[in-house]
């Protein structure tokens, strides 16, 4: 999977509605259940996540930590 990514860096899929102000995040699903979030600089990639599907996905990526320490 990451071998691929590292050929075909732009192969995730794009997802406007996640990724943060002034990112590229790229997405791929990973083993049915988990997504693992990239961004490519050119020369290879950078893994920034690897998240469960059932996560909150946009709170995980925009460091809205409201709902914890309680």
């Amino acid at each position: 999977m990451i071998e691929g990514l590292l050929i075909f860096p732009r192969s995730g899929a794009t997802r406007p509605d996640l990724t943060p102000p002034g990112r590229s995040y790229r997405y791929v699903v990973v083993s049915k259940v988990f997504i693992l979030v990239y961004d490519s600089n050119g020369t290879g990639i950078f893994i920034v996540r690897i998240l469960h599907g059932a996560q909150h996905l946009a709170r995980e990526l925009n460091g809205d930590d409201e709902s914890e320490g309680d």
